[in-house]
């Protein structure tokens, strides 16, 4: 059964409403944009789904674009697996036009090879926190819309990756920093948990809109929703100026148009989500043209052709071809294991990192326009991929088949990596049972297998290639 999981208006909230006896087990919502807002605020919804219940899977409905420009979709996707989100619901109706039919058949590779990786993968742990509070938003109803989604996105947008928590989660957060945005009201035990946090040691950040007594907080000079502007320079630059000094950006790129998330796997390998997004000019452009698309002037049809040529786009019904962008993310040096490399998962390419001063890395990462890609920082290239089982399997009888994938001292890799597993039968055909897509977990896949009694007897052959190096491994067992 659903809830609305943020309406003020009825109090719906969910650590308000749900507790830990009445816990949500998923979250979701629909949210049809369009380009009446930027696509950035699909990240706001989504992390506001996570609020009180930090483990429960979350999926997201977004529309799949009346509009007929592909570059919507492919941002959209690319910024749902930035975020996070466990699956995409996508809706789907008789008006989608043929372009968005074409962006979906674009991304299908993608989803198939590496959804199974992306969902293992879970957010890094983040060095700031963005109060979302309850209490302003029943004194101020628009909070949510407003404040909140523009502090949050001007902060992304800046580089400074933030979690989203809510007032109950003040004492549990294990971030060093809090943010807050244009609060003037919060309960009682909300300013207590904050004092409680700064006598810890951390650090409480009030905007310059905040109205709160902690007269041990820090007050910034600026606001961080600042004019409630998507993507606008000044404003992102002038939030980054401001939090500078408390050192809140770890992955770094130019940054009115760049989306960097980390991720981390169990075992501690780290991940980097990196999107090519519109800014404010872009944003405008595109949406003009969508929603006055009867009534736009000669100048402002030439305006949105060229924004979207130079990004490889067509205007309207054309072919798209997407440029490459050629972004540079930087990094602390210490993010990439010694003798490790950076991983292009989505392009299957090895990127060279290069000293970029002060203790930072950078790298080249070759973008789509409003693409995006998943690198992965691994300690070691694979060498190996090693398959091993029953050799014979009766029909009836299940076995177990274990893959690893290995460096060059044979020892198992850590990390999350794609794999394509193949099983053929003994005359060549491919068997679906097991053949798919799949992610190894700490370097390591099982694959149980019963033969069925009506199976062909003889050698079958199992096949497993790692997706980002190329390497294979092939095992064959009789079916008897």
């Amino acid at each position: 059964m659903g809830f609305p999981y943020n309406w003020p208006q009825s109090s719906q909230y969910p650590p308000y409403n749900f507790g830990p006896s009445f816990g949500l087990n998923a979250g979701g919502c629909y949210y049809y944009l369009n380009y009446y807002a930027p696509t950035a605020y699909y990240l706001h919804w989504a992390e506001m789904m996570r609020l009180g219940h930090r483990c429960i899977p979350t999926f997201l409905m977004p529309d799949t674009g009346g509009s007929d420009t592909r570059h919507y979709l492919r941002n959209q996707y690319h910024r749902l697996g930035a975020v996070g989100v466990s699956g995409i619901r996508y809706f789907i109706t008789g008006w989608m036009k043929k372009e968005a039919e074409k962006e979906h058949q674009a991304l299908a590779p993608l989803r198939e090879c590496f959804s199974p990786v992306q969902h293992r993968l879970k957010p890094a742990p983040k060095r700031a926190a963005l109060l979302m509070p309850f209490s302003q938003m029943i004194h101020q109803i628009p909070y949510a819309h407003h404040n909140g989604v523009a502090a949050y996105t001007n902060l992304m947008m800046a580089h400074i990756d933030v979690e989203m928590i809510a007032e109950e989660e003040i004492d549990v957060t294990t971030c060093p920093v809090i943010l807050v945005a244009g609060a003037e009201h919060l309960r009682a035990t909300s300013l207590q948990a904050l004092e409680r946090f700064i006598g810890h040691g951390g650090k409480v950040l009030l905007d310059n809109k905040c109205k709160l007594p902690l007269p041990k907080a820090v007050a910034l000079d600026i606001s961080l929703d600042m004019s409630r502007t998507y993507g606008d320079k000044e404003s992102i630059a002038a939030v980054r100026r401001a939090l500078e000094p408390y050192n809140l950006v770890t992955w770094d790129a130019p940054v009115e148009n760049t989306l960097l998330r980390p991720f981390i796997s169990d075992d501690g390998v780290r991940s980097l989500h990196v999107v090519d997004t519109d800014d404010w000019e872009g944003y405008t452009t595109v949406r003009r043209h969508l929603t006055n698309r009867d009534r736009e002037t000669p100048e402002q049809r030439a305006e949105a052709e060229r924004y979207l040529r130079t990004h490889g786009m067509s205007y309207s019904g054309g072919e798209d071809h997407p440029q490459s962008l050629p972004l540079t993310v930087t990094f602390p040096s210490y993010e990439l294991p010694a003798g490790g490399q950076v991983m292009d998962l989505f392009a299957d390419k090895l990127l060279v990192g290069e000293p970029a001063g002060e203790g930072r890395l950078a790298v080249k990462v070759p973008v789509q326009g409003f693409g995006g890609t998943l690198l992965t920082f691994l300690p070691a290239p694979v060498r190996r991929v090693r398959i091993a089982g029953e050799t014979e399997l009766p029909q009836g009888k299940g076995g177990i088949l274990h893959v690893s994938l290995l460096d060059a001292s044979d020892r198992t890799l850590p990390g999350v990596y794609p794999l394509q597993v193949t099983l053929k039968e003994p005359t060549g055909l491919v068997n679906r049972e097991l053949t798919g897509d799949y992610a190894a977990d700490e370097g390591m896949l099982s694959l149980a297998f019963t033969p069925a009694r009506n199976h062909a007897p003889g050698p079958w052959t199992l096949e497993v290639t790692e997706c980002s190096s190329a390497m294979k491994g092939v095992l064959t067992f009789q079916v008897e």
